[in-house]
């Protein structure tokens, strides 16, 4: 995500110091570079939304994993404790 965010700064900063070097007039580079702005903030939105859905679809997947892991440890716990206690039974009455 930091690497998205680099490449669209140095692109902003690009872009601006191309349309600062560039012969036009007040008005029309203001224009321009609110365009720009606009552009690189659409962008930008874009891709920030894109990363809340990665992270969301590894969060989910995490805490399924997490739930599955939780549930097969009490399962096994569960066996042990019914082996513990079928042993002592078994030893107590013979």
């Amino acid at each position: 995500m930091r690497n998205v965010f680099t490449l669209f700064a140095g692109a902003a900063v690009g872009a601006a110091a191309a349309l600062l070097m560039a012969p036009s007039s007040g008005k029309k580079m203001r224009k321009k570079l609110n365009k720009k702005a606009k552009k690189m903030q659409l962008e930008m939105k874009a891709q920030t939304e894109k990363g809340f859905d990665k992270f969301s679809a590894i969060k989910e997947n995490g805490v399924e994993k997490l739930n599955d892991l939780k549930n097969n440890t009490e399962q096994i716990v569960e066996d042990a404790a019914k082996n513990i206690n079928g042993n002592i039974k078994t030893e107590f009455v013979d």
